[in-house]
C-alpha cells in the first residue's frame, strides 16, 4: 500500500464495532488500520480510544465498566469517557493527569464508526434505508462481522460482482452461468449506482440496484414483481496493512412484503452469511490481495464497468486527499465526540 493511499484511509470513516456488542458492562477491542482499539459507552455516546492503558501498556478490552469508566484489568485505573484518568486505586489521591488517546465516534446504522485523522469527507450515507425509517416499513438485522485476508476494495468489488454467481455460489444464488446485460454506471458525490433484471433461485425476475460509497459501502436491493424488496449493506474496515487485513461489517433490511412472502429477517441473515462463507476462500486467494488502483493491471469485460469507475473514483479522492490541507478537511455535522484528532495522553 502506498504512504498517501494509508494517509487518506487514515482520513475516512470506517466502522469499528456494533452498537450490539457494546454495552455498559464490558468493552470491546477493535482494530482500524494496524491500530488497536477499544470501544467502552458510559452514560452517553461510545468512546473509541487507544487499546491501551498509560500505566503499565495492558489492554483495556480486557478490562470491565465501572460506574461509567473504563477499567485497567491490571492495577483497576480507570478512564472516564472523555478519556481522562478518574481512579488510581493504589494511590487515590495521586489523580495523575493522564488522558487516552480517543477519536470521534458516530453511530450510524447499527454501527460505531470512527476516523484516524480529520475527516476528509462526511461518513457515508445510505438513502434507502434513511427514508424507509418507519419500523411499520421495514426491519434491519446485523449480521455477525467476518475477517478476510485481503483488502477492503478486493472485498467491496466481490460484493458487486454478479458474474461470479454461477461459479461461487451455484447453490445459493444462480445455477447457471450469468450473463450480465448492458448497465449504466451513474455517479452521484462520492457514490455510484446502476441497475438491471437478473432471475435468482426464489424469485421471478428481479430489478438489481446496487450502490456503492467510497471508501468501502456497498449496497445490494432486489424490488420483485410482487413489491416486495430486501436491501443487504456491507460495510468493510481495514484491519491491518501487513499482511492485510478487513472486516466485514453486514446488516440487512426488508419489508412486510418481503419478510412474509419470502423470508424473514433471521433466516435472511443466516442465508447471506452462507453466501459470504462461500466468497472468503476464493477473495483470499486473489493476488495481490488488494485489487490495484490503475485498472489497465487487470483485464476487463462489460460486466466490469462497475469496478473500473469504482477504482476511477476511489483515485480521484486520493488526489483530493493529496491535494487538500489537512486544515481544510471536512468535519462531518454528525461528529459526537468533539476531537477530531487523537488526543494524546
Amino acid at each position: 500500500m502506498l504512504r498517501d493511499e494509508l494517509e487518506l484511509l487514515r482520513r475516512l470513516w470506517f466502522p469499528v464495532a456494533r452498537v450490539e456488542d457494546v454495552g455498559h458492562e464490558r468493552p470491546a477491542a477493535a482494530e482500524l488500520l494496524d491500530t488497536k482499539l477499544v470501544v467502552y459507552r458510559g452514560s452517553g455516546p461510545p468512546t473509541v480510544a487507544t487499546d491501551r492503558c498509560p500505566h503499565r501498556g495492558s489492554k483495556l478490552s480486557m478490562g470491565r465498566m465501572v460506574n461509567g469508566a473504563i477499567e485497567c484489568p491490571y492495577h483497576g485505573w480507570r478512564f472516564s469517557s472523555d478519556g481522562n484518568c478518574v481512579c488510581v486505586p493504589s494511590q487515590p489521591e495521586a489523580g495523575p493527569h493522564t488522558i487516552l488517546g480517543t477519536w470521534p465516534t458516530v453511530e450510524k446504522y447499527g454501527l460505531i464508526w470512527t476516523c484516524l485523522g480529520p475527516p476528509l469527507i462526511p461518513v457515508p450515507s445510505l438513502p434507502l434505508i434513511d427514508q424507509a425509517d418507519h419500523e411499520s416499513t421495514k426491519e434491519i438485522a446485523q449480521g455477525a462481522p467476518f475477517d478476510v485476508r485481503c483488502g477492503l476494495r478486493t472485498v467491496t468489488e466481490n460484493f458487486f460482482d454478479s458474474s461470479h454467481f454461477a461459479f461461487v455460489h451455484p447453490v445459493t444464488i444462480a445455477p447457471e452461468t450469468p450473463i450480465v446485460p448492458s448497465f449504466t454506471v451513474e455517479r452521484n458525490g462520492w457514490t455510484l449506482s446502476w441497475e438491471f433484471p437478473f432471475t435468482v433461485l426464489d424469485a421471478d425476475e428481479a430489478l438489481l440496484s446496487y450502490e456503492v460509497t467510497l471508501p468501502s459501502v456497498a449496497q445490494f436491493a432486489m424490488f420483485c414483481p410482487d413489491g416486495a424488496w430486501f436491501v443487504l449493506v456491507q460495510v468493510v474496515t481495514p484491519l491491518g496493512t501487513q499482511p492485510v487485513r478487513s472486516r466485514s461489517f453486514w446488516f440487512v433490511a426488508a419489508n412486510p412484503a418481503y419478510r412474509e412472502r419470502h423470508r424473514g429477517l433471521a433466516e435472511e441473515v443466516a442465508y447471506q452469511a452462507t453466501v459470504f462463507a462461500e466468497d472468503v476462500p476464493v477473495i483470499e486467494s486473489l493476488d495481490p490481495p488488494e485489487v490495484p488502483l490503475r485498472s489497465d493491471e487487470h483485464v476487463h469485460v462489460r460486466a466490469d464497468r462497475n469496478a473500473t469507475a469504482y477504482r476511477r473514483l476511489f483515485r480521484e479522492l486520493l488526489q483530493l486527499h493529496r491535494q487538500q490541507p489537512v486544515s481544510n478537511a471536512i468535519v462531518d455535522a454528525d461528529v459526537i465526540s468533539e476531537p477530531a484528532q487523537a488526543r494524546r495522553g
